[in-house]
């Protein structure tokens, strides 16, 4: 009797072992084929809205309706100063990142110049700026278009303009260059400035490019480019990000990772200076005779660098930040943070990120002190200085920079200029697609 009921046993237990087994593989079929179904509405759907996406881009940059309308003053009040915030928004509703849209500002003669990262340029007359009415603006027509054949160019993308400089009337435009299919580096348009029409030639092109395919780690990002412009002396600068890659970051004979000198009429180039991650902020400053410029750590360790000619600033080798989870394998090769032993230190570093942009010189004749002063624009909240994003206003002292105070913004600024004639501080405000005016009111 004891052996019946323990086979009974065994058998119950059996029952419900082939029981928790065809539930298994029941319920495993069928989230199999829910996931396979849920992957095919994903692919349908992300092709209906590329096809949406691709029919507004072509309206939008084929539209001629466009609104720049003044907003009220805002009073920014912070430890030290008060100033004026005056948005101007605008329907620019192509962003390339975060935000409502990517551009930059420029400034010539009596004229604002603002181009989109996907090539749209106006003209604004700066006298229009202190009126209480509608802003005109007038939309520059281009040949962009001949020099750009990949689509995402003019989508939600990493590919687009990088920055606008306004040199001895002329409109310098770095941007995303395809040299082959997929094969990328940052090259310069340049045209002679006509509020009618501005016919743009290549001005500076590398051969020399790289993609995902061809890349020794296979890491590749259009995001990661820099393409900052700076006039220096006769020349231009260029920052050339490292588009991800990590050797030829090091590699003397690569543009990848350096910021690069090129001559005025842009047949030739040298690396200026070498070992930069992602240079997104670049600035002469004429009195000091220094080049600053802004780097993206990866995860944390965002930089500010005095630039000098044939120096070294580390990357991949050296820097305070750490790498991303998708790229966490990268430390058996370059581990991080690691210290800038042999290499240029940082003029200043933020161990948690700021997502660092342009930075630039401001007089004393706007900032009323005793000395001139840097403004750093930020992209992102960083609760080391409050909950909100920032201008961080600098002091440069014994080749150091130190934070004096923070003016709350609170959008994503993409760029940023001082206007000597209007004393003024202009930028793009990404999260808002605003052209922004900050003046000092006391």
């Amino acid at each position: 009797m004891f052996k019946k009921y323990k086979n009974y046993k065994l058998y119950i237990l059996g029952f419900f072992v082939l029981l928790a087994t065809f539930n298994y593989l029941f319920f495993k079929a069928y989230k199999d084929r829910k996931l396979i179904q849920y992957e095919k509405l994903k692919v349908q759907k992300n092709l209906h809205i590329d096809k949406l996406e691709k029919t507004l881009s072509y309206y939008y940059h084929n539209s001629k309706e466009f609104n720049f309308i003044k907003e009220k003053d805002i009073k920014i009040k912070n430890k030290l100063d008060t100033y004026s915030l005056k948005k101007i928004r605008t329907n620019l509703w192509f962003s390339k990142v975060q935000g409502n849209s990517t551009a930059y500002v420029s400034e010539h003669k009596e004229s604002i110049i603002l181009t989109t990262a996907t090539g749209l340029i106006f003209s604004i007359k700066k006298n229009e700026l202190s009126d209480d009415t509608r802003i005109k603006h007038k939309l520059i027509q281009s040949n962009i278009s001949d020099f750009i054949f990949n689509k995402e160019f003019y989508l939600r993308s990493n590919i687009g303009i990088k920055d606008t400089l306004v040199n001895k009337n002329f409109l310098y435009l770095s941007f995303s260059n395809e040299i082959k299919p997929n094969c990328f580096n940052v090259g310069i348009l340049r045209a002679k400035i006509n509020n009618q029409f501005l016919e743009f030639k290549k001005f500076f092109s590398s051969s020399e490019c790289m993609s995902a395919s061809n890349a020794k780690y296979k890491f590749f990002s259009n995001g990661q480019s820099g393409g900052r412009l700076q006039a220096y002396g006769k020349d231009i600068l260029l920052s050339h990000g490292s588009f991800s890659l990590f050797e030829e970051v090091q590699d003397p004979k690569s543009i990848f990772g350096k910021i690069l000198l090129i001559t005025d009429d842009g047949k030739s180039s040298k690396v200026f200076s070498m070992g930069h991650r992602n240079p997104q902020g670049l600035f002469y400053d004429k009195s000091k005779k220094i080049i600053v410029e802004t780097e993206h750590g990866p995860n944390g360790g965002d930089e500010i660098n005095i630039i000098q000619y044939k120096k070294n600033y580390g990357w991949p080798l050296a820097s305070y930040g750490k790498h991303y989870k998708g790229q966490i394998k990268m430390n058996e090769y370059y581990p991080l943070p690691n210290e800038h032993k042999g290499f240029e230190t940082p003029a200043k570093f933020f161990q948690k990120s700021v997502a660092i942009s342009q930075i630039i010189s401001v007089p004393k004749k706007y900032s009323n002190k005793n000395s001139d002063i840097f403004f750093l624009a930020t992209m992102k909240i960083n609760n080391d200085y409050g909950n909100e994003i920032n201008i961080l206003e600098l002091e440069f002292v014994d080749n150091k920079f130190y934070i004096k105070d923070i003016i709350p913004i609170n959008e994503r600024i993409r760029d940023i200029i001082y206007s000597d004639s209007l004393n003024s501080v202009i930028m793009f405000l990404d999260s808002s697609a605003s052209v922004a005016i900050l003046k000092k009111i006391n």
